[in-house]
């Protein structure tokens, strides 16, 4: 997803700032849709908000950092919390956001908000597959295996003419 169909999603929910703030989770922290639930709080380094994730998370412990910080600033995510939902298990929550997203017709999958992030850090971001593996709560090879197949033919040759202008630049 670009950061176009991304806006077009926070329009779809209605106005409901409980929902959009975890849907601003899922999208400029690459959470897991039951992480949001998972949230231990907020720790500011360098005047970035980062997440501390539960161990209670699919893959334990761990922080995440933001990947349009003005997402975090736009969406207030750090002054919201999730939807209150009556469940335990990290399946149930996942399962109650994606019927969410289908109840505002928001046009894709909550996971579809992390493959964004995924791509947006490792390959628009140029961050190295093992920091964003790690701020993911995966290895590197989960990561490649996983998140290469949703790059868009559009933003491979975005990539690709990024870096032919790079190397023009640098023999000027």
């Amino acid at each position: 997803l670009d950061d176009e169909v991304i806006f077009l999603g926070v329009k779809r929910l209605n106005n409901n700032e409980i929902w959009l703030w975890g849907y601003g989770m899922m999208a400029a922290y690459g959470l897991r849709p039951h992480e949001c639930w998972r949230v231990e709080g907020f720790e500011w380094i360098d005047d970035i908000p980062i997440v501390n994730i539960s161990q209670h998370s699919k893959t334990g412990d761990r922080v995440a950092r933001p990947l349009h910080l003005r997402w975090v600033n736009e969406w207030k995510l750090t002054e919201g919390h999730p939807p209150l939902l009556n469940t335990r298990r990290n399946k149930d929550y996942g399962e109650r956001t994606a019927k969410h997203f289908k109840s505002c017709a928001v046009g894709f999958k909550p996971y579809s908000l992390r493959h964004s992030y995924a791509i947006r850090g490792s390959i628009l971001y140029g961050l190295p597959v093992a920091i964003m593996a790690r701020m993911m709560g995966h290895s590197p090879e989960v990561h490649l295996k996983t998140y290469n197949r949703w790059l868009s033919a559009d933003t491979e040759h975005q990539i690709y003419l990024s870096a032919l202008k790079r190397i023009s630049d640098e023999q000027i």
